[in-house]
């Protein structure tokens, strides 16, 4: 059992780094862009507009799956931790584990819909925050 909770967080790691990686990127695009619109004192349009906040919904989605994944690896070392002192205990705590990661896959599917909402419907006076 202990080389599938190493295994698993050896994944949960990857993708942490692959995440991390992407988010940077996304960063540097979007800096890159800005600094091209502000030394050619372009007009940003409503086209524009959605694309960079597209961006930054794309980085808040990469924040809330990392959060997401965090809490995972934290939960694994903490059943880790009670498989070499207790198996019992260890046994009882797993459905409290278990409702932390679901809790944790809620919050990052709210997370992301409520992006997403924000992204299709947006109003007037409704703005996405930059980094």
């Amino acid at each position: 059992m202990e080389n599938l909770f190493i295994s698993v967080d050896e994944l949960l790691g990857h993708i942490s780094t692959v995440e991390e990686d992407v988010g940077s990127f996304t960063y540097n695009a979007f800096m890159t862009v800005q600094k091209y619109i502000s030394d050619n004192n372009l007009v940003v349009d409503d086209e524009l507009t959605m694309a960079l906040q597209s961006q930054d919904v794309i980085a808040q989605q990469l924040s809330a799956t990392m959060d997401a994944i965090k809490s995972c690896r934290e939960g694994i070392s903490d059943f880790e931790a009670y498989l070499t002192t207790d198996i019992e205990k260890a046994k009882k705590d797993l459905d409290a584990i278990t409702s932390k990661f679901q809790d944790a896959i809620t919050k990052a599917k709210d997370r992301r819909s409520a992006y997403l909402g924000r992204m299709h419907n947006q109003d007037d006076g409704d703005e996405v925050e930059f980094f």
